[in-house]
């Protein structure tokens, strides 16, 4: 856990204010740094308990409310929102001219 406080305090320091930001950061960092074994390690309610233990200090700056840590429900939650295809309307093909 001390290991986990630091990393997201790095992430405070350098931006990731919004708990899924923060948290990405948090396990990327450790996955990189010390190994995929002890990111896969960490469940969402450690990943919670850091962020809120660490928010206070930089609530100033957007750090989240506990209701909106709270509202993330999964690992799977922290991904990056993928794009979202564009759907766009079908047009009508102009007729043929006849060959009559």
């Amino acid at each position: 856990m001390p290991i986990l406080t630091r990393v997201l305090d790095a992430a405070f320091r350098m931006g990731y204010y919004k708990f899924k930001d923060a948290a990405r950061f948090a396990l990327d960092t450790i996955r990189e740094k010390i190994g995929a074994d002890v990111a896969d390690a960490l469940t969402l309610e450690h990943l919670q308990g850091a962020y809120i233990a660490m928010s206070g200090k930089y609530r100033d700056k957007g750090a989240e409310t506990v209701a909106a840590v709270a509202a993330v429900e999964s690992l799977a939650d922290l991904a990056p929102d993928a794009p979202r295809a564009i759907t766009l309307p079908v047009r009508a093909r102009p007729s043929a001219p006849s060959l009559a």
